[in-house]
């Protein structure tokens, strides 16, 4: 899911989900980098962050909004993945 320039994906390279900052060149040319990644664990998942690009894109007067909205739209996506995950554990344990 992308909102302006900040974007939410699973990468195959990486094995894990991002938050990644599109930005232009000055030829026009739009490239992106990570800015944080999420990281499994037993009780969800946890946010590293990539040097201060998290920190700088939250507070960007264009951006924060953005990357606030798409960062709390992770952790609910990663959460709900987590509980069926754990749900489907719980019921299959049973047998």
């Amino acid at each position: 899911m992308r909102i302006g320039n900040i974007e939410f994906k699973y990468s195959e390279g990486n094995g894990r989900y991002e938050l990644i900052r599109w930005s232009q060149r000055e030829s026009g040319d739009e490239y992106c980098y990570v800015i944080c990644f999420f990281t499994p664990y037993s009780e969800g998942h946890f946010m590293q962050t990539i040097s201060d690009r998290y920190v700088e894109a939250l507070f960007d007067e264009s951006e924060g909004e953005r990357v606030r909205l798409m960062t709390r739209y992770a952790f609910q996506h990663l959460n709900n993945e987590f509980e069926l995950k754990e749900g489907e554990k719980d019921y299959y344990e049973r047998f």
